[in-house]
């Protein structure tokens, strides 16, 4: 009866949806061109700065080539950002103070919240009519919300998602792209097509190792990919580094207290390398180049999640009472889409989640705490390596991490059948690990 209401709930909303998006939304196709290409943008690499084309974790830092020359003049941070076409992204700060005292840095762009339409009012992409009118609704709705609240962010821009989806226009918001410039070279860009159509952009992978001083300041700006031209979302300077101290490891940028355009939020990880290798991403830095190598198998076979988050809350909480009109109601909607109860999908990794995508991923099981999977897939490791499993809980706009689970080193880890418990918010988890 549950998963009926749900879905009569639902379709109502959709059926007040289409009603006021009849006239829907059209977009020309996203795709990367020759221009972008040429002029050094995403080509379907995640990296293409001053000689890094990794795709992934850089191994070290780049201190010693120029940043890029995209030839065209530097444009201002102050100034208003350029018409459409190939991105030019802004000029490296100089950073040319003395005795320079730097440290490696593992950078990590996590998530971006952006407002559905330009200052003018328009879409990012071109639309028409209702969907106009509705993004102009959401611009009024969203710029109500306290200045400096990520979360508060979420729900209403899953309900503009929402809406957008159900007419067919949801090509109506931004593909959205990140771009950072610190000095001596240093650079990191997003996967342009890891973020379509989204209000609230959240990367898994994009990490970069960066040797920068406290003092450092790094251009960063936020881009709409399209086919005819990026456009600017909003750009800004800051040191990177003082914000990440003094964000515990974390600097969150808001649109309101640092004129980032029509940024929302951007939130950026930054953690000495030291630290991070240690706590998993990479096996402490040693490189036993001497173990020699084998086969392994891994099969993810099930697990037991606990009802809770840690802070007692559901997994997929209702909205709270307010809001009005039609994103209130899709807000509400979008919630009783995603459930109450939790959606756990598994990530297989080795060394660490830092500095490769998993080996393996499963199927999202929906509102289940004892889901089973019996997925899994085979890889060549060293006896020193170990393998560590991401139990996540999938959601319409960011997934919720519910615990990491590790095994010990492999050379030392019994095969078959293993039982790890009490990691995070997992009972446990059953996995089989195959020595072949």
């Amino acid at each position: 009866m549950r998963r009926l209401g749900y879905f009569i709930f639902v379709s109502l909303i959709a059926v007040m949806a289409l009603a006021l998006l009849t006239q829907g939304c059209k977009k020309k196709h996203k795709t990367n061109t020759a221009a972008d290409v040429d002029a050094g943008v995403d080509s379907g690499n995640e990296e293409e700065i001053a000689g890094d084309t990794s795709g992934g974790e850089d191994t070290g830092a780049d201190t010693g080539s120029e940043p890029v020359d995209t030839g065209s003049e530097p444009v201002d941070t102050g100034s208003e950002p350029p018409a459409k076409g190939p991105a030019v992204f802004p000029p490296a700060p100089a950073n040319d103070f003395g005795n320079r005292q730097t440290k490696d840095y593992l950078l990590s762009i996590k998530k971006a919240q952006v407002l559905p339409a330009k200052e003018s009012g328009e879409c990012w992409d071109d639309c028409e009519g209702k969907a106009q009118t509705v993004i102009g609704t959401a611009i009024g709705q969203l710029g109500a919300l306290p200045p400096t609240s990520q979360s508060a962010f979420d729900l209403p821009a899953k309900g503009v998602q929402m809406a957008l989806g159900v007419a067919g226009g949801i090509e109506a918001l931004p593909d959205v792209f990140v771009h950072i410039r610190c000095g001596h070279g240093q650079g990191h860009m997003t996967n342009k097509k890891g973020a379509k159509d989204k209000l609230g952009a959240t990367w898994t992978y994009e990490n970069k190792t960066m040797s920068l001083d406290e003092r450092d300041e790094c251009a960063i700006s936020v881009w709409d990919a399209d086919d005819d031209g990026d456009e600017e979302i909003g750009r800004v300077v800051v040191p990177l580094v003082q914000r990440a101290k003094s964000g515990g490891g974390k600097a969150v940028i808001f649109g309101a207290e640092d004129g980032f355009g029509m940024v929302y939020s951007l939130e950026i990880g930054l953690t000495p390398k030291d630290q991070a290798s240690g706590g998993g991403g990479g096996g402490g830095g040693k490189t036993d180049v001497n173990v020699p190598k084998s086969q392994y198998s891994v099969e993810i076979i099930k697990a037991e999640i606990k009802k809770t988050k840690k802070d007692g809350k559901e997994w997929d909480s209702a909205p709270k009472q307010g809001g009005s009109g039609i994103l209130g109601a899709l807000a509400g909607a979008a919630a009783m889409v995603d459930g109450k109860d939790v959606d756990p999908y598994v990530e297989a990794w080795f060394n660490g989640y830092l500095s490769q995508a998993p080996f393996v991923t499963t199927s999202v099981k929906k509102e289940n705490y004892y889901p089973v999977w019996n997925e899994g897939g085979g890889l060549t490791l060293k006896d020193t390596d170990f393998i560590n499993f991401m139990v996540w809980d999938k959601d319409a706009v960011q997934p919720d991490l519910i615990g990491e689970c590790k095994t010990k080193p492999l050379g030392i880890q019994g095969m078959g059948e293993i039982k790890i418990e009490n990691c995070g918010q997992v009972v446990y988890l059953i996995v089989k690990i195959t020595k072949n």
